[in-house]
């Protein structure tokens, strides 16, 4: 591609779509600057490399580049004479699964779950998507809710990690603005001490795979009822970000901390400056009747710390509220693509009725997702519970396990591969 006013030569659908990616890295040089004073890593490299995605040597040939990218619209653009680079761009959404642990009952684990999803849905994930459990200090290892190591999950697997981040303050004696000055977690430990230990073993594991991972904190902000009133409010919540994704970045944290005025890093231990973590700054994309729809952008802590935009989205049955959810989607992509990062669906899944099999709010979604693909790095879904699990034993749901296997082929998925 010669310039950008070769695009007018193309279709509308691919112009758009190109636009979103190239607008997804422009010149941030008053962040840039600030960055390098703190010395926090800042990434102009193009959107097409920045999720891992693979780099396509220029002079490859149309044959060899359209083996590479596996197709679909990758194909579509190189056949109207984009660059493999750009080509590529359009046609890069991983998924990932928070796995039922129960899916199967021969293997009641997250391996087994992982591997029941990815049979059922006849798709294999490129995430493993794994919470930290807020009430274990994570020392000897990366534990998730249910007690099982995530790392060893992840490598048993054969795929990526993507993780959550769960720090909640020892309750009901402390909020999160007392995490703020100290005060203990759920886990009995420091909350700079508890980030250190989940750091110390994301460097280990990155430098061992060459893996980049995404880490999500302090999701669903914009739902009080979820996040304990806001993890302490937009006054609270940017602030703890900034700290704990400068822990989690690693390298001379104490003088990062103190060049951004923040005290002095409550912890003894020390980790060693990591580039391959993606920090995932996440709301919940819900209805005004949600509790939800708030002014989610107050929260918003700085581009220098955030590396994708997230939004977990669990489209209603109901119309109008399902209109509200798409409307705040659409805001927050809108907000996303100003800040110059790009978007992920971090979360979501069917209507959760429980008795409900109603596949159409739910492929509106992913219709949604497979528009935005140029914007789009990758989803995951959340089958943790047995509400929202849709692939389990006694297949309750075969629409939706049919919907999702026939998007999940489709080539704007084909990144997994």
């Amino acid at each position: 591609m010669s310039s950008l006013t070769s695009l007018l030569e193309y279709p509308r659908s691919v112009q758009s779509a190109v636009r979103d990616s190239l607008a997804l890295h422009p010149p941030q040089r008053r962040e840039k600057r600030y960055a390098q004073q703190v010395h926090l890593r800042t990434d102009e490299r193009p959107a097409s490399r920045h999720a891992e995605a693979r780099v396509v040597n220029s002079k490859l040939t149309r044959k060899e580049a359209l083996k590479l990218l596996g197709g679909g619209l990758a194909a579509t653009a190189l056949g109207i004479g984009f660059s493999a680079e750009a080509a590529e761009a359009l046609s890069q959404i991983k998924t990932g699964v928070f796995p039922y642990r129960l899916a199967n009952p021969k293997l009641p684990t997250l391996v087994g779950g992982f591997r029941a999803f990815a049979n059922g849905v006849n798709h294999r994930p490129f995430y493993f998507a794994a919470w930290t459990d807020h009430t274990k200090p994570q020392a000897g290892a990366l534990y998730d809710w249910y007690e099982q190591d995530i790392l060893a999950v992840t490598k048993t697997l054969g795929v990526h990690l993507f993780l959550s981040l769960e720090v909640k303050p020892k309750q009901p004696e402390y909020s999160y603005r007392e995490l703020w000055r100290g005060a203990p977690t759920a886990a009995g430990i420091d909350s700079d001490e508890y980030v250190m230990n989940v750091a110390q073993h994301l460097k280990s594991w990155t430098d061992r795979t060459g893996h980049v991972v995404p880490v999500r904190m302090l999701h669903e902000f914009n739902c009080p009822p979820l996040s304990d009133g806001g993890y302490g409010g937009p006054e609270y919540m940017p602030r703890l970000w900034r700290r704990w994704a400068t822990i989690l970045k690693g390298g001379d944290v104490d003088s990062k901390l103190r060049a951004m005025g923040q005290p002095a890093l409550r912890s003894s231990q020390r980790v060693g400056r990591n580039d391959n973590l993606l920090l995932v700054w996440c709301i919940l994309a819900a209805s005004a009747g949600a509790s939800a729809d708030i002014n989610w952008w107050e929260y918003w802590p700085g581009g220098q710390w955030v590396d994708i935009c997230g939004a977990d989205m669990y489209p209603s049955p109901d119309y109008a509220d399902r209109r509200g959810q798409f409307a705040m989607l659409n805001r927050f992509n809108d907000f996303a693509r100003k800040h110059s990062k790009p978007l992920c669906i971090p979360e979501f899944n069917w209507a959760a009725h429980k008795q409900i099999d109603r596949p159409a709010p739910t492929r509106e979604l992913l219709e949604w997702i497979v528009r935005h693909a140029s914007r789009v790095r990758f989803s995951a879904q959340f089958e943790t519970t047995k509400d929202f699990a849709v692939v389990r034993r006694g297949d309750p749901h075969p629409e939706l396990r049919k919907l999702y296997s026939n998007y999940y082929n489709k080539s704007v998925f084909r990144a997994d591969s």
